[in-house]
């Protein structure tokens, strides 16, 4: 029988694994298109996604750490994205995806070691879009892939939306 100290565990896992890949990203070591996150946990399952693996494409992560959401999200932010999916503030279904795979994005909130609520850089909510039911970029099988990871800003203005609330 599956137990909380099971899905704990695995969880401890996927962290411990997505932040050296995290760290051999940083350091030019992954060649690979695509990193393992974690496994689809129990609430995405609950709102329709499938028990797959959660995988982000390297150029994301790229784009994430060093280009458009560069100085919003560094790697201490991202290296608690599993367990901040995995107990998010709230999922919302989104547009379809560029080849018709449904997509949810995942509202998350992480905190510090003393147990603050972080947000990226600025100060401002997470939001973590996901095309489920997606090739992975070789095509050979079906993950759920995070396509962005960053601050929620509004669009018209620009300001940074904190809690949901646009700051101006």
């Amino acid at each position: 029988q599956y137990s909380w100290a099971d899905s704990e565990k695995c969880l401890k896992i996927d962290e411990s694994e997505f932040s050296k890949s995290l760290d051999e990203f940083r350091k030019g070591n992954i060649k690979k298109p695509m990193v393992r996150v974690m496994m689809t946990p129990l609430v995405l399952k609950l709102v329709g996604a499938k028990l797959l693996p959660i995988e982000i494409a390297t150029r994301d992560l790229s784009k994430i750490l060093y280009g458009k959401h560069a100085g919003d999200m560094d790697s201490s932010v991202m290296k608690q994205l599993p367990r901040a999916l995995a107990d998010p503030v709230m999922i919302f279904s989104s547009y379809t995806g560029r080849d018709g795979e449904l997509r949810k994005v995942v509202v998350v909130s992480m905190k510090d070691n003393n147990g603050t609520t972080m947000k990226d850089n600025n100060g401002t909510t997470i939001v973590t879009p996901l095309e489920l039911e997606a090739n992975n970029i070789p095509g050979r099988y079906k993950i759920n892939r995070i396509t962005s990871v960053f601050g929620k800003t509004d669009k018209k203005t620009e300001n940074h939306q904190i809690n949901g609330l646009s700051s101006s």
